[in-house]
């Protein structure tokens, strides 16, 4: 197991499972009417709270879908996305995100939709952990430029915007619930990109001021030689040169 992390970049073992049981979900569901019919009120989200089944539907309702349509944008925006997030460094926190987006969905469904407006439906999909991952891209990374599908590439901030908005039509439509589902993934990816950034930002100041240590230690010395540090001195370029070599 520790090969396979090694060869692949943090969160790319995690997009491809994400990609494959959502796939592989949606194929097997789909043999017969019956069988779709039986998963999705087994494993999709019910508003209404119904036990024991509120016990793992909030962890099992993103990997169905309703749709081939469905399937196709959702995994497009988890690939395009996840992806960004992968290469960009932050892989290690894919999964987090997009468990944390399908959960948020989860709690806005239930509590908006359930138990304030006293709806009852059933909701499938990725969509919240999906627009989870598009925001946390955004707010973390903002001034890169995304690659859609290996058409186009596109700056993140009106990608996401446009991607947001797609999934919004359901606020005037007939997918009112989802589309509640769909703010609760937007939070929690918002927020989690705000952690992301600020994280990266706190090591990238911390990396900088190691490297203006190990340069200060280097120029003593260029100009006095390596006799002239001290022996906790010494240790430290040492260190300092391993983690910048």
């Amino acid at each position: 197991m520790s090969r396979v992390k090694n060869k692949y970049p943090a969160g790319f073992i995690s997009l491809t499972a994400i990609t494959l049981l959502c796939t592989a979900v949606y194929i097997v569901t789909t043999v017969s009417p019956v069988l779709e019919s039986w998963s999705e009120h087994l494993f999709g989200l019910s508003s209404d709270l119904s036990l024991p089944s509120v016990l793992w539907q909030p962890f099992t309702y993103a990997f169905f879908h309703a749709s081939p349509l469905h399937l196709f944008f959702n995994l497009a925006v988890i690939y395009v996305f996840g992806r960004s997030i992968v290469l960009f460094g932050n892989g290690r926190y894919l999964l987090p995100i997009f468990a944390a987006g399908s959960l948020s969905g989860a709690f806005f469904y239930i509590v908006f939709y359930g138990l304030m407006l006293g709806r009852s439906s059933l909701l499938v999909g990725a969509s919240a952990g999906a627009l989870a991952l598009a925001l946390a891209t955004a707010v973390s990374t903002p001034k890169i430029r995304v690659d859609i599908l290996g058409f186009a590439r596109m700056a993140v901030i009106p990608l996401t915007v446009a991607v947001v908005l797609l999934s919004s039509v359901g606020l005037a439509g007939g997918n009112f619930g989802g589309a509640i589902a769909h703010l609760g993934g937007i939070a929690a990816g918002i927020g989690a990109g705000a952690i992301i950034r600020r994280k990266n930002t706190l090591v990238n100041e911390r990396i900088a001021v190691l490297r203006k240590e190990l340069d200060r230690l280097r120029r003593r010395i260029d100009i006095s030689g390596y006799e002239s540090l001290d022996e906790n001195e010494r240790q430290r370029f040492i260190y300092l040169s391993s983690i910048f070599s």
